[in-house]
């Protein structure tokens, strides 16, 4: 029997409302036991004077690469990446090559996963045949082989009866559907937001609009048909409008944030240049604030990541080169700025990167006794530098790269083991 005792860590469970410090036993995979001075008795004793005991994070956006690209990513990396972060339940993206538009992937994916073991990765099936937005996938099928959503991911469903019909069958097997919102009409071969860093270099933009209209399209949708929505990475203040009016009416609704989209605000791009490029892109202060007032008001449901590992040479060119960075290794310490700067507490940070999720998912998370053992433990105000050293990720495309972060993971905890440890 594997048994582990951590000692003397703060406990913050939002579910239960509890905050305070206790001992917390893991026999096997489940919590055995919570409490105050459990007596050692011979277990691995983990000394968490200091750390903060949450249930562990849940990322509903990420790109594995896996199969068809693993020179940028795979699973053992990507899953070894989100554990870094604290991350034990992923859901990877179907822009894979082939895509996942079929049984056979989906079995590919969780039989590896389920082989490396150190997370749960769950996978997004295509909302279209070879994300070619022509025709659907078998929703059915695709359920039933372990899909726990339906997306087109960084090829937006454009045509809006494919659309609707997606939400319509999406309805039928209970589950739904989340989409990248940009209408292809208006970003053609756009890179950044329109704005400074765009008219200085005289480069293609990606106005907001281009989000905005196909969000209140998809909202629209979703309304008249009852079909559930997720609403990818926003980035837009005119969109954080829609979605609150369209939740106000009884839209079946949800969305996400990306990490990066709250730290960073589209003059970063003078000095990280290409390393900023993301779609939807990252856009200015004022976009970057109402961004962070949605979050602190609620409109926004959770954090994603979008984890979007590419290799060195796809990021060079402005225009052509791949749009992403990376996510898992960061989100913590993003968060956490928030939290120090008064904007959020940290049961709402809990709240975002685990708790809404994993409803979004359909699962309970809480700790409780009995309950399965996925735990992070992490420190409030460890300050660490974020390097290629310590990085296990295949690829580095991240601005926040040899930076120095506050706020660090110290142990995740996965069905009860330790599947990674900060060596510091």
């Amino acid at each position: 029997m594997n048994s582990i005792l951590i000692k003397s860590a703060r406990l913050i469970e939002p579910d239960l409302n509890i905050d305070k410090v206790v001992d917390i036993l893991i026999k096997d995979d489940r919590i055995e036991k919570i409490s105050e001075n459990i007596k050692e008795n011979g277990f691995d004793t983990i000394d968490a004077k200091g750390l903060i005991a949450c249930s562990s994070f849940v990322d509903l956006h990420a790109h594995l690469r896996d199969p068809g690209f693993n020179y940028k990513e795979d699973l053992e990396s990507g899953t070894k990446a989100a554990v870094f972060g604290g991350f034990t339940t992923i859901v990877c993206m179907p822009n894979t090559n082939p895509p996942i538009d079929n049984e056979s992937v989906i079995s590919y994916i969780l039989l590896k996963a389920e082989k490396i073991g150190i997370c749960d990765v769950k996978v997004s099936a295509c909302v279209t045949k070879n994300r070619a937005g022509k025709e659907l996938t078998d929703f059915y099928k695709l359920k039933k082989a372990g899909a726990v959503c339906f997306t087109d991911d960084g090829a937006p469903v454009q045509e809006q009866s494919i659309m609707l019909k997606a939400l319509e069958m999406s309805t039928l097997v209970d589950s739904f559907v989340a989409n990248h919102c940009e209408d292809d009409a208006f970003v053609k071969e756009g890179a950044f937001d329109e704005g400074a860093f765009s008219s200085v270099y005289g480069l293609p933009f990606r106005p907001s609009y281009a989000e905005e209209v196909m969000i209140a399209r998809d909202a629209t949708l979703s309304y008249h048909t009852g079909g559930r929505l997720h609403i990818q990475h926003i980035s837009s203040a005119l969109s954080i409008d829609i979605i609150k009016f369209f939740k106000e009416k009884g839209a079946n609704i949800t969305c996400e944030v990306n990490p990066n989209h709250l730290a960073l605000n589209s003059f970063a791009a003078f000095k990280k240049k290409t390393l900023l490029k993301v779609n939807p892109p990252i856009r200015d202060y004022k976009t970057q604030e109402a961004l962070i007032n949605a979050l602190k008001e609620g409109i926004i449901d959770c954090i994603a990541t979008d984890h979007a590992p590419h290799a060195p040479h796809e990021k060079k060119h402005p225009i052509k080169g791949a749009a992403g960075m990376l996510g898992f290794q960061v989100a913590l310490p993003i968060m956490m700025s928030l939290v120090k700067d008064g904007i959020i507490d940290i049961k709402s940070l809990i709240k975002l990167m685990s708790k809404n999720p994993a409803k979004i998912l359909g699962f309970d998370n809480t700790i409780k006794e009995g309950a399965l053992a996925n735990i992070v433990l992490w420190h409030p105000n460890h300050e660490w530098v974020f390097d290629e050293k310590i990085n296990p990720s295949k690829s580095s495309n991240s601005p926040f790269l040899n930076s120095i972060l506050t706020s660090k993971v110290f142990y995740t905890i996965y069905k009860g083991k330790i599947v990674y440890k900060y060596l510091g």
